[in-house]
């Protein structure tokens, strides 16, 4: 009984498995043992961790490691985006790369909030990297963008768009953030109580 080579397709990718005939004396009858040859590469069976360890370029297309990108969390958020437009709404007041930029911002402020500066490194992690790549997330680029928005009349012609779509009547919207600062540079602040720590003045 001779064994054959075939390839089967689990979630997308092809894989080369070879058939193994043999009998089976207690059941009377031929059956069959599946053995595992690799992932199919250039019509290959290649053992994937093999040819990276043996650093076979002929294989593989590039000796890069692989990579994991965080996804489950901002997939919700994502879905929310979609079907409330937000992309569409912010894509009539910024251009592409502004509008990515600033929707990874909101998304990172969401899910795992971090300092401006590190905001690169969570975005390079993250499956944005793969859906809106190369966006200039320094932070003298994040300081020129954030000063657009507050400088214009960009966040009201926003919810201004938003809130006519959703077509509502009458809308009363709740902002509750509060961001505490001495700075004598930022138009938006007003003196207020201090719900973070009241023992701040």
């Amino acid at each position: 009984m001779k064994s054959a080579l075939r390839i089967k397709k689990i979630n997308g990718i092809e894989y080369w498995y070879e058939d193994i005939p043999y009998y089976d004396a207690e059941k009377k009858q031929i059956r069959h043992r599946s053995k595992y040859l690799g992932r199919n590469i250039n019509g290959k069976p290649v053992r994937i961790r093999d040819a990276i360890n043996s650093k076979e370029e002929t294989f593989l297309p590039s000796n890069k490691p692989l990579n994991a990108y965080n996804y489950g969390e901002l997939l919700p958020l994502q879905k929310i985006i979609e079907e409330l437009r937000i992309g569409e709404y912010l894509g009539d007041l910024f251009n592409e790369k502004d509008r990515n930029m600033i929707l990874a911002m909101s998304l990172n402020r969401i899910t795992r909030p971090t300092a401006m500066y590190n905001l690169k490194t969570w975005y390079e992690n993250s499956i944005l990297s793969l859906e809106w790549p190369d966006l200039p997330l320094k932070s003298q680029t994040i300081s020129n963008l954030l000063a657009k928005v507050g400088d214009g009349d960009i966040p009201s012609t926003f919810i201004s768009k938003m809130l006519r779509s959703l077509g509502t009547k009458r809308t009363l919207v709740y902002d509750l953030t509060s961001f505490s600062s001495y700075s004598q540079l930022i138009n938006l602040l007003e003196y207020g109580y201090n719900r973070d720590d009241p023992n701040l003045p």
